[in-house]
């Protein structure tokens, strides 16, 4: 009952809740797309809508609040308003020209056929994502402030929004592209609300914007090598397999379904404290301690329970989605590690982009070779490698230069202890699917 009572008041735990929110409504809305009255190509299409809108702008909106949670803080309180209102014109500003480069790359792409997709949806493409980009503020508004409260009625009444308009435009049964439009509606209600919260005037610091730009770079660099291969592999998928295939591909590799929500959002809400305060890295330890506790049990169950779940949810042939979800849950492994963290707090950018990239390089490389002896299942198993060596490389990086060991932050015994009860269960789990063991239950 504590812990629920202090969902209104911890803003790490509504950011949590939030995310979490977030992630169980887009899980819903994909298992109705596939219920419905829609083929499982038509839904692949509409996913890899999503996916290219997404890969030309996840590293703008991901750089820029991770810029704006630990370079605000450091500033006074009273000024927080203004540089917010200064970052809204950058991501404006930003949004625009990245949708023009966006807008060229898709058309070039369709001409010489390296990707597949109907008249004029490269507007839809280029639409959604200006409002993927300039739709950032809310939930980076109320972390700063700490409005535990207001972060979760905005999550509930938002998620429900983007759910209910999913219901009536299915209800009608309208065309999975009207999903699509549907979808930028709903981004365009962030961008209104993000005016009334901060309720910008028309006046640009072009000096500021120099600051934000130059703060703001490297960390789009960092999360372009580091999170840039999530979307490369699945348009590798889209390359070399069918529509189908990387509908499967698409819906399994979502790691555990909370494991990313709560880490990253414990992440972001630690940030601003430990930009303010670095002697805080307790509490990094105590919350990871806790996510360790909760995520690790939860994992390995679910490693057990996916093919049944998701022939349940979905089709038995989703059975295939499942042994893509078991490799990604090995994830947890190396997600639940927070050393980058302790760079953003030091605004240590170039070592957030050497190691980015170092992961980025391994990842394509071990994707491309592993792809030829096990098909997509090879591109999971390099990413959970190459997610891995990144980690190992960042607590290393940080113990040489900030003199900060890894048992400061982590429970390194109660860890390593789970990693191998993890790995051991994947590997038992993927064993029963082969030998078919699901099958006579889910039959």
């Amino acid at each position: 009952m504590r812990a629920i009572k202090s969902i209104w008041t911890d803003y790490t735990r509504a950011n949590q809740l939030a995310s979490l929110i977030r992630f169980s409504v887009s899980l819903l809305i994909s298992m109705i797309l596939v219920r419905v009255y829609f083929t499982i190509d038509e839904v692949g299409r509409f996913e890899y809508l999503i996916l290219l809108s997404s890969t030309f702008s996840f590293f703008v909106g991901f750089a820029y609040t991770s810029a704006a949670l630990s370079k605000i803080p450091k500033s006074d309180q009273l000024e927080w308003p203004r540089l917010l209102r200064q970052m809204l014109w950058q991501l404006m500003m930003s949004a625009a020209v990245i949708s023009i480069f966006a807008l060229v790359v898709i058309k070039l792409s369709v001409r010489f056929n390296w990707i597949a997709i109907e008249a004029n949806q490269e507007w839809y493409i280029v639409g959604y994502c200006f409002l993927l980009i300039v739709g950032i503020i809310p939930e980076v508004y109320y972390l700063l402030y700490r409005k535990a409260k207001s972060l979760l009625i905005w999550a509930v009444v938002y998620y429900a929004i983007q759910l209910l308009l999913v219901l009536i435009l299915v209800f009608l049964r309208q065309p999975i592209e009207y999903i699509f439009l549907g979808y930028m509606a709903w981004q365009l209600l962030r961008f209104v609300w993000s005016l009334h919260l901060l309720r910008p005037k028309w006046n640009i610091d072009w000096l500021e914007q120099r600051k934000w730009f130059f703060f703001s770079l490297p960390l789009m660099g960092h999360f372009i090598l580091g999170s840039g291969m999530d979307y490369l592999d699945g348009h590798l998928v889209s390359q070399f397999f069918s529509d189908s295939d990387f509908l499967f591909y698409r819906y399994g590799a979502k790691e555990l379904p909370i494991s990313i929500v709560l880490v990253n959002a414990l992440s972001a809400a630690l940030i601003p404290l430990l930009s303010q305060d670095t002697s805080q890295v307790t509490v990094l330890r105590e919350r990871t301690i806790r996510l360790i506790n909760l995520l690790f049990p939860v994992s390995i169950a679910l490693l057990f329970l996916s093919p049944v779940l998701f022939s349940v949810f979905y089709d038995p042939e989703f059975i295939v989605s499942a042994v893509i979800f078991n490799i990604y849950i090995l994830v947890l492994s190396s997600r639940i590690l927070l050393p980058q963290v302790l760079l953003y707090a030091h605004n240590d950018n170039k070592a957030l982009l050497r190691f980015s990239g170092i992961e980025l390089f391994v990842n394509f490389v071990l994707s491309i070779v592993l792809m030829r002896f096990l098909g997509f299942y090879g591109i999971a198993a390099a990413t959970v490698v190459a997610f891995l060596l990144n980690k190992v490389l960042t607590i290393l990086y940080i113990k040489k230069r900030y003199g900060l060991h890894v048992g400061q932050y982590l429970p390194i015994k109660s860890y390593l202890i789970w990693v191998f009860l993890l790995f051991a269960t994947c590997l038992l789990s993927i064993y029963m699917i082969q030998l078919d063991f699901y099958g006579s239950i889910i039959w």
